[in-house]
């Protein structure tokens, strides 16, 4: 069965490739033979986005030749294109710096475009940046602009997609209840739309949140949600990641066998999905459960398979990590001097990582492995050490704490001069549509002032009594019309809209309008006997 898989997935990605290849190749024959500049230029710009898929140097290349041509073209929908693939190559390599650039001249072209559907991926995109470069306030700043060009172009997935990281921002600023607002909202937006690896993903959020605050039956009933859709999806990676944490649930409620029978079953699946990363994690939970259990040769074996999958992802953080624990479990088990040599080896690698957590975890497991030793001089270093970082990691807390209240208060400022900008442009537009208004006003005012003025000399023109009488009662019509128009604004400001109140004064005006209908045909029909006559 096994085979069978493996040879299936084999022929899908040879398949995937050759229809890659195949684009490539015609994309560098459109390049070769077209004679129109905007031609040449997009081509090399879609060029860029497949071989970056394959080869960011080459795409990079053909990127910035097309992008080159088009600028020379002043092809904006062309420039637009062209900076949002180079911006995505440079996004995927963390280069975050110039995917930012170059994102912001996509933008740029849109707007001159008015191609809102663009303007609302750029900013989609610009949040993305910002969000991994963990400045959460900027990041739901652009997401909020690009989510209210969704609402107007109803784009619901792109929509879903903003609500549900607007949500992850608040998660990783543990304002939880801001979080799962927006994660309901995006769970709303994608049941309409039927996008079950939405909804799976947003389940799996909130269920983190609720495990985060340890209401822990909470956090199973979505995580469930979430695993039976990428069950019926058959995403084996996702389902793995699952089961890994309804067993860290588990393992935190103290029940043991049922963790580790998840964490088995997540094995299996995240191994069959080759998510070197989850697998790891599951392996290194298992050996803190058979650690926590006192079977430390069974916990030893899983860390050293949790380091030795560590060195072959090479996941600096988690080999640190690793090596502490082996150094932990060999103190447990007295062997001192293994203890010591894993213990070092975790501590010069988390210092040269940088990981502040991880060095302070190491200093605490070295202050105990030296006090076991007799060596108090060096435990003494590694107990001071472990305070210091300590210390540190509490004055980072602040830092950071002081650095989200700062990105928010940049965000409430941007926030706000965009607010004033729209006012601006709301004021702009309604001092334009009141002159368009007045405009309107004076040429019906001009259209009646000729139609009576016509009526003055009626009787100089060889006209019927009954065409007369239609010009009369067109002339009326129309004034009637106006006044209704002309006084409705006024008449809803003393009647509150109600519509019997203002029948009653339309019917006020029409009743007026008889006896002056009459009064006019009167001295019209006068006029035009007189000069028949004459």
């Amino acid at each position: 069965m096994k085979a069978f898989i493996l040879i299936c997935i084999f022929c899908l990605l040879s398949m995937t490739i050759f229809a890659q290849n195949e684009r490539i190749d015609s994309l560098k024959k459109v390049i070769a033979t077209t004679k129109v500049d905007t031609v040449k230029g997009r081509s090399l710009c879609r060029l860029c986005r497949e071989l970056g898929k394959v080869d960011t140097c080459k795409a990079f290349s053909n990127g910035l030749k097309g992008l080159k041509i088009v600028e020379s073209r002043k092809d904006e929908r062309g420039i637009a294109i062209c900076s949002i693939y180079l911006g995505n190559i440079h996004y995927q390599q963390n280069n975050y710096p110039q995917a930012l650039y170059y994102y912001r001249i996509s933008l740029q072209s849109y707007e001159k475009t008015k191609n809102q559907k663009g303007i609302s991926l750029s900013l989609k995109y610009t949040g993305d940046v910002y969000y991994h470069m963990n400045k959460y306030y900027k990041a739901m700043y652009y997401y909020h602009k690009s989510l209210k060009i969704c609402d107007r172009l109803g784009n619901k997935l792109s929509k879903a997609s903003s609500l549900h990281m607007i949500g992850d921002s608040y998660l990783f600023l543990s304002k939880y209840s801001e979080s799962l607002d927006y994660y309901h909202k995006s769970l709303k937006v994608n049941k309409e739309i039927g996008n079950e690896s939405g909804l799976a993903s947003t389940f799996q959020r909130i269920g983190e949140i609720y495990e985060y605050k340890e209401n822990y039956l909470k956090a199973i009933q979505f995580y469930q949600q979430s695993l039976y859709i990428y069950e019926k999806l058959k995403d084996s990676t996702n389902i793995g990641n699952l089961l890994t944490n309804i067993g860290d649930i588990h393992e935190s409620l103290g029940k043991y066998p049922e963790a580790l029978d998840y964490y088995h079953k997540a094995l299996e699946l995240l191994r069959d999905g080759n998510d070197e990363i989850g697998y790891s994690r599951t392996i290194h939970e298992i050996g803190n459960i058979y650690e926590d259990l006192g079977n430390y040769r069974k916990a030893l074996d899983y860390y050293h398979k949790s380091y030795n999958l560590s060195k072959k992802i090479e996941d600096q953080a988690g080999i640190a990590s690793s090596l502490d624990n082996l150094g932990n479990i060999y103190r447990k088990l007295g062997n001192l001097a293994l203890a010591k040599h894993y213990g070092l080896k975790g501590f010069y690698l988390a210092t040269e990582v940088g990981d502040f957590e991880t060095i302070r975890i190491v200093c605490q497991t070295m202050y105990q492995i030296d006090s076991a030793i007799g060596d108090f001089k060096s435990a003494f270093e590694h107990h001071r050490l472990y305070k210091q970082y300590s210390d540190s990691l509490h004055n980072e807390a602040k830092a950071k704490e002081f650095g989200r209240i700062e990105s928010r208060y940049q965000f409430e400022k941007e926030a706000e001069e965009a607010k004033r900008k729209e006012a601006k442009e709301l004021l702009k537009d309604q001092a334009l549509n009141e002159r368009k208004t007045n405009l309107q006003y004076l040429s019906i005012c001009g259209v009646l002032l000729l139609l009576f003025s016509s009526l003055m000399f009626i009787d100089r023109f060889h006209i019927s009594l009954t065409m007369m009488n239609v010009i009369l009662f067109a002339a009326l019509l129309i004034l009637f019309e106006f006044l209704l128009i002309l006084f409705d604004p006024l008449l809803d400001q003393y009647t509150g809209g109600v519509p019997v109140q203002k029948l009653i004064f339309n019917s006020v005006i029409a009743l007026g309008f008889a006896p002056l209908h009459g009064l006019l045909e009167k001295k019209l029909r006068r006029r035009m006997t007189t000069t028949t006559k004459s």
